[in-house]
C-alpha cells in the first residue's frame, strides 16, 4: 500500500484490496488535520449580513460570543449599488450617548452620539467600502478606514486621527449598529458587513 506524503492517506493501486477500515482511518486523519488547522487560525467569522432591502441601519448581534476572548474585531463594510450614504456611524448596543471623541491635536475631547464615523463612502474618488478595527489597549490611526477597539474596560475607535471612547466592558457589548449619519441617506440592497475576530 502507498501513502500520501503529508498525512499518510491511502493511495490505492488497481490491484490493491480496498477496505472500509482504510477509508475510516483516512477520514480520522483528515478530520484531525482540519481541526488542527482551525485551532491554529487566529481569525473567526462572527457575523455576516447582506441586506436584501433598502435600510438606514444594520444591527450585528454578537451576544453569542465571549468578546473578552478576542484581541481584535474587524468590520468590513461594502455599500450596495445605488446606496447614497456618504457617512455611517458605528454605535454599541444601540446607545446614542456616552461617547467622547479625542483628537491628537491637543484639543479638549467632545461628546457625540457615535463611537466611530465611517466617512467618504460613495464618493467619486473613494472605493465605497471601509474597514473598522476594534482591539484593546492601543489606537491605530486610519486614513479613510475607521478603526475601533474593544477592551475589557472600554471601546475605542479612531477616524482621521481621532479616538472615540465609550466606557463599556467587552463582555457587555452585545450588538454593533451601523446607521446612516444623514437622515435623507440610505444603504441599498446588497450592502454587506462582515465581522471577524482575532483570538487572544
Amino acid at each position: 500500500m502507498k501513502y500520501t506524503k503529508n498525512y499518510q492517506l491511502n493511495q490505492w493501486d488497481a490491484a490493491d484490496r480496498v477496505l472500509r477500515e482504510d477509508f475510516n482511518t483516512d477520514n480520522r486523519k483528515v478530520d484531525t488535520a482540519l481541526a488542527a488547522v482551525q485551532a491554529a487560525c487566529p481569525w473567526s467569522k462572527l457575523a455576516e449580513i447582506t441586506t436584501d432591502t433598502e435600510t438606514t441601519q444594520i444591527d450585528m448581534d454578537l451576544s453569542a460570543y465571549d468578546l473578552t476572548r478576542y484581541q481584535q474585531l474587524n468590520l468590513y463594510l461594502s455599500c450596495g449599488d445605488g446606496s447614497n450614504a456618504t457617512q455611517l456611524q458605528l454605535r454599541c448596543n444601540g446607545l446614542t450617548e456616552g461617547y467622547a471623541i479625542h483628537h491628537d491635536n491637543g484639543n479638549d475631547p467632545y461628546t457625540c452620539d457615535y463611537l466611530c464615523l465611517v466617512d467618504y463612502l460613495n464618493k467619486s474618488d473613494a472605493p465605497g467600502y471601509s474597514k473598522i478595527c476594534l482591539y484593546p489597549g492601543r489606537v491605530i490611526m486610519g486614513t479613510w478606514e475607521g478603526a475601533a477597539f474593544p477592551s475589557v474596560k472600554r471601546f475605542r475607535a479612531t477616524h482621521h486621527y481621532s479616538c472615540g471612547v465609550l466606557s463599556l466592558a467587552a463582555q457587555d457589548l452585545h450588538t454593533l449598529n451601523l446607521a446612516v449619519y444623514k437622515r435623507d441617506e440610505t444603504m441599498a440592497p446588497g450592502t454587506s458587513v462582515l465581522v471577524y475576530g482575532i483570538h487572544r
